[in-house]
């Protein structure tokens, strides 16, 4: 697997304040990587320098192996970027807009009008695509503006912040259409605050803080060096006083609570010492068949910005 994607040692800032302080990660083919962090992290400057908005004061970002800051044009030949909030012309149908960008691209007269569509039809837009883009919803216009970025069969994506002030439907059907994009073998570079959908999406998560990855890693890993804390457990039937006294003295378990879909189990471990608490608990006849981590993403935000 190819990187699509390096950012070695990149340091960027405004008048004397340093928003990016010297960071490095890549995006392999076909990735989803997500960034979080708290507002002023740095993620939309990344995000801005990767897209050729913005010039670092330092280090180097290649797009396709081609370096952004010294040949943008060939850099960005291959990727689609959703920066900000781009606002549509609102007299204008998803077929103009569409046709426009396309032009300049310069797609074949001949092959516009089957591009237009495909790419309509990719974003759940093709019973529009004649309307006027007032009548829209926000979440409407969102997948408009995804379609362009698709226009130029971009190998990844850049998007910051793509469901946001979206409803919970809006965020929903934006979140299912990037998970079909990236499914069929596009790479996406996402920003976002709903840390929820970034752990459901990505792959891989980097934790920005202050202008530095303050962690990086899938986000069961990420959750697994926090410590899985807090699980639950599900049985067949309601456990017994005895079963929950058994539970309590299992190494690590520092306390287990009945509930009415099993046990609530606060484990001081790894995924591994997860997996040997299953192992016990099946070895002590509790009916078991399903276990989860109640802990989250959110969690792991928290205390890698919390600070000190």
């Amino acid at each position: 697997m190819s990187e699509v994607a390096y950012i070695k040692n990149l340091t960027a800032g405004y008048k004397g304040f340093k928003a990016i302080d010297n960071i490095t990660f890549k995006v392999e083919e076909g990735e989803f990587v997500g960034i979080v962090g708290p507002n002023g992290s740095g993620k939309t400057t990344t995000l801005k320098i990767l897209s050729g908005l913005m010039l670092p004061s330092n280090g180097t970002v290649t797009l396709n192996g081609i370096d952004v800051t010294q040949n943008p044009s060939d850099a960005l030949n291959c990727v689609g970027c959703v920066i900000g909030t781009p606002e549509l012309y609102h007299n204008a149908t998803p077929s103009d807009i569409l046709n426009y960008v396309g032009r300049i691209f310069n797609i074949q007269k001949s092959k516009l009008d089957s591009k237009v569509d495909e790419v309509l039809e990719k974003v759940s837009m093709t019973e529009w695509k004649d309307k006027k883009t007032r009548t829209f919803s926000k979440g409407m216009k969102q997948r408009i503006v995804i379609a362009q970025a698709l226009m130029n069969d971009p190998k990844m994506l850049i998007l910051d912040e793509p469901t946001s002030g979206l409803d919970p439907i809006g965020m929903n059907d934006i979140s299912l259409l990037l998970k079909d994009l990236n499914s069929a073998g596009t790479a996406i570079l996402l920003s976002s605050h709903v840390l929820h959908s970034v752990s459901m999406l990505c792959d891989r998560v980097l934790i920005l803080d202050h202008g530095k990855i303050v962690k990086e890693g899938a986000p069961s890993r990420l959750l697994s060096k926090n410590g899985i804390k807090n699980l639950l457990v599900r049985t067949v039937d309601i456990p017994s006083e005895d079963d929950l006294l058994k539970v309590k003295a299992l190494p690590n378990v520092t306390s287990a609570l009945k509930t009415s879909d099993g046990i609530q189990i606060s484990l001081n471990g790894s995924i591994t010492d997860q997996q040997l608490l299953l192992a016990a608990l099946i070895k002590m006849d509790i009916p078991v068949y399903g276990m989860e981590s109640l802990d989250s993403l959110e969690d792991v935000f928290i205390e890698a910005t919390r600070g000190d």
